[in-house]
């Protein structure tokens, strides 16, 4: 089976029509015992595009899914599509007050719920049972509209306010996140996708959805899991692709032999989320797959560099070039470029970009400008084109008036062996303005000295922690990043 032809597209939905006219009974998407072959996945698109209709949903129009990590949720995204509507995933397991926040920032038309779920007050609510059964009992089948330029999916991103901000991305937009995910993955042929992370989050959506369009196969895997059973699904299964985030690789790194290879089949293994260590993304390579690729990516842009199996040895402080169809520029302040080896802005634009912000103006260090798109990182390039990020520009430590990098201080906490996970941050310093304090998290117990000194030995002086604080779990978000804000708080409260 080839990959199809994206060109001409006014709608991803017929992306699935082709498909299921060239191979009917090929393997769409596999959740637990169920599994969806193309020609059904087409069909039931259409009937609940046609479900959608009956309850007033229409082009332009939001549909919020409040839904598992099961196929109706990924169906539901390309039936809203179908329509012409934009779908947004709210996070199932998130706190009530959370998934509010998101209704009254967005406003969705309607909200599709897991049956029985308590959802927030202030927009029309539909239990996913009976949609189910709307669907199944109609003969209608939605024809899918020219959309190509409607958003299709708000994809959620920073905030400072509390209020969650979004990005519209359009059906041609998507488009393009297919063509860029397959250039950067390198893609001559449909791949068995295992999506192990939930539905609801933009690194998910990112591979996952491309992937069925580009007509591979999605296995659905819950998202609560352990290494070992994580393992054992990819084997058994026989998974050639599969996007985890470094929390989830860092404790299959604790299984994988000294030599050999713990996931020889799985050809592209992804790393998304935030970035791994060097010696990290070496171990990876060699112990986990011969096809390890770290992707760095953004809500506003969709992949953005991709380090590539043959250049993580000489290349592995890196997170690589600069995927397909995306222009990378590190800048300073007033976005004059800057000459290779300086530090700066990150910023890219490209097909599939996002252009500003649906719900608001700027988010914290994430903004638009100038037909640019301006992630929050910081960043330099080398004379090959490889870039290498020094952080996030908020989070920057101004000691003494020296910048000092967090990201340059994990990385040396990480070469101790002991140290499972590090995360520095700055803390008001009446003396010098602010200062660093680093938290670990230990795969073993070992003296806070023996710490120091591995900083003493690879950090210049002013860069020193004041203090090493070890923690049993670090406090972090859904999709698994460190909350580097409550970490601060921390800091300040112990002294």
């Amino acid at each position: 089976m080839r990959l199809p032809d994206l060109h001409g597209v006014e709608n991803v939905v017929a992306l699935l029509a082709a498909r299921a006219a060239a191979s009917p009974r090929h393997a769409a998407i596999v959740d637990g015992s169920r599994t969806i072959d193309a020609a059904e996945l087409h069909a039931l698109t259409l009937r609940y595009a046609a479900a959608l209709r009956a309850h007033g949903l229409a082009a332009n129009d939001r549909v919020g899914l409040m839904l598992q990590d099961r196929a109706d949720h990924l169906i539901l995204i390309l039936a809203a599509a179908a329509v012409g509507a934009a779908s947004i995933s709210l996070n199932w397991r998130s706190k009530i007050e959370e998934k509010r926040a998101i209704v009254e920032a967005f406003r969705p038309r309607l909200l599709i719920r897991e049956t029985g779920a308590r959802a927030p007050d202030g927009v029309a609510t539909l239990d996913l049972d009976a949609l189910r059964q709307e669907a199944d009992e109609s003969a209608d089948a939605l024809a899918p509209i020219a959309a190509r330029d409607l958003p299709l999916r708000i994809l959620l991103t920073s905030g400072t306010t509390g209020v969650p901000k979004g990005v519209e991305l359009t059906h041609a937009g998507l488009l393009a996140w297919c063509e860029s995910v397959s250039g950067a993955l390198r893609l001559s042929a449909p791949q068995r996708h295992l999506s192990a992370t939930p539905l609801a989050f933009t690194g998910t959506f990112n591979f996952s959805v491309p992937q069925l369009l580009l007509g591979g196969t999605v296995e659905l895997f819950p998202s609560l899991f352990t290494p070992e059973e994580l393992v054992a699904a990819l084997a058994s299964r026989g998974i050639t692709s599969t996007v985890l985030v470094p929390t989830v690789l860092r404790r299959l790194l604790a299984l994988a032999p000294a030599q050999g290879h713990l996931l020889p089949g799985v050809s592209r293994l992804i790393s998304l989320g935030a970035p791994l260590a060097p010696d990290e993304r070496r171990a990876a390579l060699r112990r986990l797959s011969p096809g390890f690729h770290e992707v760095y990516g953004a809500s506003g842009a969709g992949p953005i560099t991709v380090l590539r199996p043959e250049d993580v040895e000489a290349h592995a402080e890196s997170v690589g070039r600069p995927a397909p169809l995306r222009e990378v520029e590190i800048v300073d302040p007033q976005g004059r470029p800057l000459p290779a080896g300086e530090t700066g802005l990150l910023r890219c634009r490209g097909p599939g970009v996002a252009r500003g912000f649906c719900n608001g103006e700027d988010a914290s260090d994430e903004t638009f400008r100038d037909g640019w798109y301006y992630p929050g990182e910081l960043a330099r390039r080398d004379g090959e084109g490889f870039l290498y990020i020094t952080g996030r520009a908020a989070d920057v430590i101004l000691r003494a008036g020296s910048n000092i990098y967090p990201m340059e201080i994990e990385h040396v906490l990480m070469r101790h062996p002991a140290v499972a996970e590090a995360a520095v941050v700055g803390i008001p310093s009446p003396d010098y303005g602010e200062e660093v304090v680093a938290f670990v998290r230990l795969a073993r117990a070992t003296p806070r000295r023996d710490l120091m000194e591995t900083c003493l030995r690879h950090l210049t002086p002013y860069k020193l922690p004041k203090t090493i604080i070890a923690l049993e779990e670090f406090p972090k978000n859904p999709a698994g990043k460190i909350l580097k804000t409550e970490l601060q708080r921390m800091a300040r409260d112990i002294g």
